[in-house]
């Protein structure tokens, strides 16, 4: 038979025999009938005697041999899974960092799941030993007096590997392609979110679908500067788009200038520049030299919803969880004034922005907002060939209260969530994200058990 439960792993250090001790309650669930069976954390499994005490609460207790063998760092509690002879302890769960100078970005997300049945640690891929199936992982630990430092403990690899290495530099070099390689050579961990979207990718997939397409922004791919007329002949305003691009570098707004010129408009050096040029010759000459343009998109601007005279969009942050299915776990919004180029977030909610411009409709075009960002998710990711947990997508609603999707984002900020005001969302998407991580190590989670997706969870 299979069970699945959470248990609290304790240490027997002054215990010198292979054993692990299990109350009776859990020898009788997973319906244990002999001695001997294989225990497994992570990539480590090993033979140990296996002995039922006295107990009616979920408990298995270690012996000194076995906390050296299976390389558990700590006494936590976790979930256990018997099947086939085999005791399965976990899930253990790896963030993949590209260095150790991003570890201060993860304090908060760490301490926010260390009631989790998880056990989860930092690493970077130079701190593996393929051969060995063991990692250096850098856990974050909350002493007696409250305060929390850092410990680096020998652990077997992981069960899930959580990629969040930051900037596509990092993803594209040697060392990230050789770990890709080898965690599907030498193991059987699931990696989620193994790569950034491209925004031409995103609209490629996005555009074979004919729902999704009418919430698309009209597009077109490495354009050429009579593409751009086109455009602008079309509409009003026109963006060039990096389709590498993030957190708004590289995009140039375009305007015609009633037979005038053209105004462009972009950053620099964290500054909004205004610029006429005569021709859409001369823009492209000064800005998308040896043929530049090819790496960009061209997209028609929407004539978004306002509110205080600014414009907004909203940042919807979708989490698997532990059955597999996507949640809406915030929806921010962002404003910005006509003259900018950038959101920023506001004093506003989403029901407040909503509720100032539509009124009535607010609750409606809420959960259609919503509706769409997982239909267009999974959409996507039906297309893809790579596991997806966790994903922002930018979406926007004009002043006729149309649906526009501008962007997925395969790693998204969780600072944007980290707050007072929307510290009910930063929770909602941790949890989910421990789910998740139960759910690829194998842990299914039963509904009533008070999960994020069940119907008995707040």
């Amino acid at each position: 038979m299979s069970q699945n439960n959470i248990v609290h792993i304790h240490f027997l250090e002054e215990n010198p025999n292979r054993e692990l001790l299990i109350s009776r309650k859990l020898w009788k669930e997973f319906g244990l009938n002999r001695r001997n069976y294989y225990i497994q954390f992570g990539h480590r499994i090993i033979v140990s005697k296996v002995i039922p005490i006295d107990g009616n609460e979920s408990e298995i207790y270690l012996s000194s041999i076995l906390i050296k063998e299976l390389m558990i760092p700590f006494p936590c509690q976790l979930r256990a899974h018997f099947d086939n002879g085999t005791l399965r302890i976990g899930p253990l769960v790896g963030i993949l960092m590209a260095d150790s100078s991003h570890i201060q970005l993860f304090e908060y997300l760490l301490s926010t799941l260390k009631n989790e049945p998880i056990s989860i640690f930092l690493f970077t891929p130079q701190v593996i030993n393929w051969s060995k199936k063991n990692v250096t992982g850098t856990f974050l630990e909350t002493t007696t007096d409250g305060s929390k430092k850092w410990l680096e403990c020998q652990v077997p690899f992981p069960n899930v590997v959580y990629n969040r290495i930051y900037g596509r530099e990092n993803e594209q070099k040697e060392i990230f392609s050789v770990f890709k390689k080898n965690i599907n050579l030498y193991t059987s961990a699931k990696m989620f979110n193994s790569s950034f979207f491209n925004k031409d990718m995103v609209y490629q997939q996005l555009n074979s679908d004919p729902e999704i397409m009418k919430h698309i922004p009209d597009t077109c791919l490495a354009p050429s500067v009579s593409d751009i007329q086109d455009f602008l002949n079309r509409y009003q305003e026109i963006f060039l788009k990096p389709v590498t691009g993030s957190f708004g570098y590289g995009i140039f707004k375009v305007s015609s200038q009633n037979g005038t010129g053209f105004l462009c408009q972009y950053r620099e050096d964290s500054q909004e520049v205004f610029r006429i040029y005569i021709s859409l010759d001369d823009l492209a000459d000064h800005h998308f030299k040896d043929g530049l343009l090819s790496t960009y998109l061209l997209q028609q601007a929407i004539d978004l919803a306002c509110v205080d005279e600014q414009t907004f969009d909203f940042r919807i942050h979708l989490n698997k969880d532990g059955y597999n299915k996507w949640q809406p776990t915030a929806m921010v919004p962002f404003l910005k004034n006509k003259n900018e180029l950038t959101t920023h977030s506001g004093k506003y909610t989403s029901r407040d922005v909503l509720k100032e411009v539509f009124c009535e409709r607010s609750i409606e075009l809420t959960n259609q907002v919503k509706d769409e960002a997982i239909y267009a998710v999974t959409a996507m990711e039906s297309s893809l060939n790579q596991l997806i947990g966790e994903v922002g997508i930018d979406i926007g609603i004009d002043k006729n209260g149309h649906i526009w999707i501008f962007e997925i984002n395969s790693k998204p900020s969780h600072m944007i969530t980290i707050s007072e005001r929307l510290m009910n969302e930063y929770q909602h998407s941790t949890r989910c994200l421990s789910e998740f991580f139960q759910y690829l190590a194998g842990y299914r989670m039963k509904y009533g058990d008070g999960s994020a997706a069940s119907p008995d969870a707040n």
